[in-house]
């Protein structure tokens, strides 16, 4: 027993330095951003994560606090800086740092939800179709184990921690995901009446005062930096190359194979799969089933008329709707058709990610050597104003970048976004340089920057290094100084 009790631990062992081994010698091929595992904001997360477990401040720049983020998840990766920061600051060291307890989860959600091994290739794909290094690993995590345990509870009857614990984090998750959740027990609770669907609402409603709490111990408000940009950037010009003057149009027009857009199409066709069953079939379903559908839709159909749905949202509805097949009760072998569908979707956005990497490794590989030669080119100090497109290279450049969408600024800095009162923002703040890895519009004249009143055109700047992927600039204003 105890013989096989240590192989066991030694397998264990040398599997998970053989996973780390693996994740140090491939990290540039899933890290390095464009077109690869991880988005620009991916390295939001590392950034503030290293700059709280460091330097113990909330921030993603070094100079402007912040609330730019889902909690818990930049709970967890900060957790890891703080124990790194006793060994090394470097911050690549960090970042393979975070990129492994991702990972890790990963390993250890599949192994747990997955029944075989078709199902974690799907799974997996959800996953990472989402991006390596966001939050939507950990909500999909508490999703699914909400649905494993609320199926335990219904023929068990047994009080659970594990589902009151669960609904509590789903906020600190992600705030918006209340929704997808928040049916489930409502539904069961009108239905049964039993009262420990309550407490799961009363669960929730406590995680929701505490997310508002800690917001307001970090940053001053309730709720984050980045929701109260996006709440308020309908009435304004901000973020107008991703809200176009029609959400629902942006969202469901495809502009390319596989794109976002393609994949609301995926949703749609599976509800009115699941309508068609229970409206003209009357296939009988569980109560389970209509909280979770419902949850789903509501979700979906919010988000598709009022914002811009990135992929890391869609990861996290198809994780749902995985979970959504596994409870719907098929009227015919015709409803496999649609899942059939959606599972070869699945796999292509998963072989997609590799495609990318591998394709364009080498043209990622120099913007990624060319960023981090910024800081020999500008003096000690300095700083970058960069409107989008601001994780990467405010991680890996070794200057000080500021986002200028506000989503990881502070609330100050939002303040003025959203005022259109940007006009002197870069003089007042001592920022002199910028680059044309993101630019913008002013009528028909391209620009480097035109933002809430600050405008910055390519008269009046400087180039003061041309890089083969993009270039870098000195406003004449600071150079003439």
């Amino acid at each position: 027993m105890d013989i096989n009790f240590n192989k066991t631990k030694i397998i264990n062992i040398s599997l998970v330095i053989l996973f780390l081994f693996f994740v140090n010698y491939f990290w540039k091929f899933f890290a390095l951003y464009p077109l690869s595992f991880m988005a620009d904001d991916s390295y939001y997360y590392s950034q503030i994560a290293y700059n709280i477990g460091v330097n113990r401040f909330s921030s993603f720049d070094g100079l402007n606090l912040t609330t730019g983020y889902h909690l818990l998840w930049t709970a967890v990766l900060s957790f890891i800086s703080f124990f790194m920061s006793f060994f090394t600051q470097i911050k690549e060291v960090h970042l393979m740092s975070h990129i492994s307890i991702y990972f890790l989860i990963m390993i250890f959600f599949l192994k747990k939800f997955s029944s075989n091994t078709f199902e974690t290739l799907i799974l997996s794909g959800i996953i990472i179709s989402g991006y390596i290094l966001m939050e939507n690993l950990i909500v999909i995590l508490l999703l699914f184990l909400i649905y494993k345990e609320l199926i335990k509870f219904n023929k068990k009857n047994q009080f659970s921690k594990i589902l009151l614990f669960s609904f509590f984090l789903i906020p600190l998750a992600r705030i918006d995901a209340i929704i997808l959740v928040g049916f489930i027990p409502l539904i069961l609770f009108l239905n049964t009446r039993n009262k420990f669907y309550l407490l799961l609402l009363l669960s929730l409603l406590i995680g929701i005062i505490f997310n508002f709490i800690i917001y307001y111990i970090i940053g001053g408000e309730i709720y984050s930096v980045s929701s109260y940009v996006k709440m308020n950037q309908n009435i304004t010009n901000t973020m107008e190359h991703r809200i176009i003057k029609n959400v629902f149009y942006t969202n469901i027009m495809p502009l390319g194979w596989l794109t976002a857009k393609v994949r609301g199409y995926i949703l749609i066709l599976f509800f009115l799969v699941f309508l068609i069953n229970i409206i003209i079939l009357k296939k009988k379903q569980s109560l389970i089933f209509y909280g979770f559908f419902s949850g789903l839709y509501f979700y979906f159909f919010t988000q598709l008329f009022l914002n811009y749905i990135d992929t890391w949202y869609y990861s996290i509805m198809f994780g749902f709707l995985f979970i959504l097949l596994k409870l719907f009760n098929y009227e015919s072998q015709f409803n496999n058709i649609p899942k059939f569908i959606f599972y070869i979707f699945i796999i292509f956005l998963l072989f997609g990610k590799f495609y990318n990497s591998f394709k364009y490794y080498d043209f990622r590989n120099n913007y990624f050597l060319e960023i981090k030669q910024i800081s020999n080119y500008l003096p000690e100090n300095s700083k970058i104003y960069q409107y989008d497109i601001s994780g990467h290279l405010g991680f890996f450049s070794r200057t000080k970048v500021i986002n200028g969408d506000g989503l990881v600024n502070s609330f100050k800095y939002a303040d003025d976004l959203l005022n259109k009162n940007l006009s002197n923002y870069l003089i007042q703040n001592n920022i002199c340089y910028l680059t044309d890895l993101f630019t913008q519009k002013l009528e028909n004249e391209k620009v480097i920057l035109n933002q809430s009143g600050l405008i910055v055109k390519y008269s009046d700047v400087f180039l003061k290094k041309k890089f083969k992927t993009f270039n870098l600039f000195e406003l004449l204003s600071c150079k003439n100084n």
